[in-house]
């Protein structure tokens, strides 16, 4: 995408702000024509005070033969009859008014243009965030935590500033530029056609620093993005940090990565302030070259003296406006440095998408068929490989196996955030790939092995934010997830703040929530990912207690993390290397499979510190 196609890009964004838009370069307008006003009047003011202003010569213009034009002949020839000492308080009162306008167009001008970006950032995050929510699980495994908040924060603030300049300095100036080059001609067209030759090789200069302000400018982005990678995980990770004495190493870490950034955005402020003195230089050298050549006009009487003063205010008002321009050109570039990276991630399509004649999945019964599916996340590891089985309505399936055996991966693909490679999933006889992914999702309720919460109250943690569920529901969600006790000791009760994550509770308090807010979902098929082996007996009694209410008459999938869970099972799958095993009931798998006779085992016969039936993600 060229530098154009993105201005124009973020310009469409301005599409419902038209009037608003339309009001902000009128007011640059106005403002330039006060300018133009207050620069241009300077002769004529000094011709009528020191009575060197010469009516007859304008008599003859076809304008002054009009109505309009005798009125203005007769105002002239009033001001001409007036004591010198009325007219110099007239054209000071004049010189205020054309002030005070300026000001106000000036403030018009301003705040509407800084209006305008504001809301430009704000529906560009707005819909960068919105298509970020529709984005496939294997997008945020790509992009990254870091990455992902970098583009929504600092990229679309770039994009802001770069917008406020476009508005308000990229309107105003050349304006202002226009209004002082046209008094400028009307004076002296030798001299301002090479004003006006010069400019080009002024843009040249300034696009070349311009580009490698956006240069940097990208990669100071890239650099701000990795630190806040490198933040959360710091942040997030501390207990093992400092369990692992290894604070030195993250320092060093961060330290060497802001070090980039420094590097990279100093490199771009190099480029943009060499831009000021660049200007100064040619400032220098046009001032120069135009008293002299404007010097010999003046010695030779083919310009006045007051006509030369003014000829040159307007010149030193072109040289002001030049160096807001070359400061407004590193902005930009850098604004279109984060319009590159915000809007590649608006353009990527999701990874999985309903087909066109997707329908909405029925109430689901329960049965699930995982026919032959295989998978692979990169496309050459296959992590699951021919899988094949499948449940009747309302039975529970344990998934066993040693960590990476696929048993994630299976969850994931019954979720659809991700499609098989090969073979299908069917519920009730309908392959998930034909029906939307929401009208799926929302009849299968997901407790995870790491309990996600929100920093909100407790009951909107349950609801998860939706207001069709009453207070009541709300409460008979959590005494069924065990959870009422705890909630009604807390200062707030269920409207108490529970902090980031949840932080505020234990652990055994946060899974009862979310078995709650599943429970309150109602979904007709459960899975759970299991982990309560780091519980206490009593929390981890409350908890099988609520999830063997949770799951009763509904279809079950469970990661098994402890096998005396799943001893009761309907069905245990166990897994390895992404291929089934065994499947079968508890006794029968005992006594035929090996690997699920090791994990038994050495779950309940070897001494305590042996190694457990860990399931990390797959």
């Amino acid at each position: 995408m060229n530098d154009l196609r993105k201005y124009l890009r973020i310009l469409s964004y301005l599409k419902p702000y038209k009037w608003l838009v339309l009001l902000t370069v009128l007011s640059s307008l106005l403002v330039a024509s006060s300018f133009a006003g207050a620069i241009g009047g300077i002769l004529p003011a000094g011709d009528l005070l020191f009575g060197k202003f010469d009516l007859d010569a304008y008599r003859n213009l076809p304008f002054m033969n009009t109505e309009y034009g005798g009125a203005l002949l007769n105002g002239i020839q009033s001001l001409l009859d007036r004591d010198k000492s009325d007219l110099l308080i007239m054209i000071v009162l004049v010189i205020v008014v054309l002030a005070c306008l300026r000001a106000v167009f000036k403030f018009v001008q301003g705040y509407t243009a800084a209006y305008l970006a504001n809301r430009i950032r704000m529906d560009i995050v707005v819909q960068l965030h919105d298509r970020i929510m529709n984005q496939s699980l294997s997008f945020f495994t790509q992009q990254g935590v870091g990455n992902t908040i970098s583009v929504l924060n600092n990229d679309a603030a770039l994009i802001q500033r770069g917008a406020v300049i476009i508005l308000d300095k990229m309107v105003l100036e050349p304006l202002n530029i226009t209004a002082a080059l046209i008094i400028a001609f009307v004076l002296n067209p030798r001299l301002a056609t090479i004003a006006v030759v010069g400019l080009p090789v002024f843009g040249y200069a300034v696009s070349q620093f311009g580009r490698r302000v956006k240069k940097n400018t990208r990669k100071s982005l890239r650099n701000t993005a990795n630190i806040l990678s490198l933040l959360q995980e710091s942040l997030f990770g501390i207990k093992i940090i400092k369990s692992f004495v290894m604070e030195n190493y993250e320092r060093e870490r961060f330290r060497a990565e802001n070090g980039r950034l420094l590097k990279n955005t100093m490199r771009a402020v190099q480029a943009r302030e060499l831009m000021a003195p660049l200007v100064e230089i040619i400032a220098a050298l046009a001032v120069a070259l135009f008293i002299l050549l404007g010097g010999r006009d003046v010695l030779s009487g083919k310009m006045s003296i007051s006509g030369f003063l003014t000829f040159y205010a307007a010149l030193g008002s072109v040289l002001n406006p030049l160096r807001t321009l070359s400061k407004a050109v590193g902005e930009i570039q850098a604004s279109l440095a984060g319009a590159v990276r915000v809007f590649e991630f608006m353009d990527k399509l999701p990874g999985i998408k309903d087909p066109p004649d997707a329908a909405d999945m029925p109430p689901i019964r329960g049965e699930v068929v995982f026919d032959h599916i295989s998978f692979s996340y990169d496309g050459k590891n296959t992590v699951v490989n021919c899988v094949d089985f499948e449940t009747r309505p309302g039975e529970t399936i344990a998934l066993v196996g040693f960590s990476g055996a696929g048993k994630t991966t299976l969850i994931n693909l019954l979720l659809r955030f991700y499609d098989v490679s090969e073979g299908g999933i069917r519920i009730d006889g309908m392959d998930i790939r034909s029906v939307k992914q929401s009208s799926l999702r929302s009849q299968i309720g997901l407790v995870t092995q790491e309990t996600i919460l929100f920093n909100d109250t407790v009951a909107n943690n349950i609801s998860f934010g939706r207001r069709d569920y009453s207070r009541e529901e709300i409460v008979e969600a959590a005494k069924a997830a065990n959870a009422h006790e705890f909630i009604e000791e807390l200062s707030d009760g269920y409207d108490t703040m529970i902090g980031e994550r949840g932080m505020l509770l234990s652990g055994g308090q946060r899974q009862r929530l979310a078995i709650a807010r599943t429970i309150l979902k109602n979904p007709a098929i459960f899975v759970l990912d299991e982990a309560t082996s780091s519980l206490d007996s009593k929390s981890e009694s409350l908890i099988q207690e609520a999830i063997a209410r949770l799951i009763k008459g509904r279809t079950t999938f469970v990661i098994a993390h402890r096998l005396s869970t799943i001893q009761n099972a309907d069905k245990i799958v166990v897994l390895d290397k992404g291929h089934i095993e065994a499947v079968g009931p508890h006794a029968s798998l005992y006594a035929t499979s090996a690997i699920y006779r090791g994990l038994y085992d050495k779950q309940f016969l070897a001494p305590p510190e042996p190694v457990s039936v860990e399931v990390a993600k797959s």
